[in-house]
């Protein structure tokens, strides 16, 4: 009897080292899983923040664009030429007469 129990003492030895051998690398693995599961909840936040400051932009963009195509369409009427007609390059229509004002000199 005594070989079946330094047998089984040294089974259960042998188990219970197995088993807190297993344990200590599910304990590692449950670790190292939060660790990563945090930084890639950072990361995630970052990507989150990055894409709403590019939609900002976006919109600023499509506004100034919209703007810009607003004064192009300004620039290529005949109101517009006339009016940089007359106030750069002090043009008169023919049957205009034009006062000058010695005062404001």
């Amino acid at each position: 009897m005594s070989k079946k129990n330094s047998y089984l003492k040294q089974r259960r030895k042998k188990n219970q080292r197995f088993l807190l051998t297993i344990l200590s690398i599910l304990a590692l693995s449950a670790g190292s899983f939060s660790l990563y599961n945090k930084a890639i909840e950072k990361e995630y936040a970052k990507v989150n923040k990055d894409i709403e400051s590019l939609n900002k932009k976006k919109e600023d963009l499509q506004i100034t664009i919209k703007s810009l195509k607003e004064d192009y369409d300004n620039r290529n009427t005949d109101e517009f030429k006339e009016k940089i007609a007359r106030d750069r390059l002090d043009m008169v229509k023919k049957s205009e007469v034009v006062y000058e004002d010695d005062n404001n000199k």
